[in-house]
């Protein structure tokens, strides 16, 4: 490793991590399935059988969604047993 990245906080790093946007993981999602369809359609093993490589490639590109919207992530969510939920 070098320096640069030794000496940089946590947060400076997880800034460079950019979620994706919701086509984006629409178009991945068609990718892996097309990819796992090719490779386990041959009965022969073949070459279409390292389109399961892209499928893989696929799900970890899925990883960088986000669960839930960024504003909604500051505020915590009121439940039954909540201090904060309406009565």
């Amino acid at each position: 490793m070098s320096e640069a990245t030794e000496t940089q906080p946590a947060a400076e790093l997880a800034a460079r991590f950019l979620p994706l946007k919701w086509w984006q993981a629409g178009l991945l999602v068609l990718g892996a399935a097309g990819c796992f369809h090719a490779a386990y359609t041959p009965a022969k093993p073949g070459p279409l059988a390292l389109l399961i490589v892209g499928y893989v490639v696929c799900l970890v590109q899925l990883a960088r969604m986000r669960t839930r919207p960024a504003d909604a992530s500051a505020s915590p969510r009121a439940g039954p047993d909540s201090p904060h939920s309406p009565r």
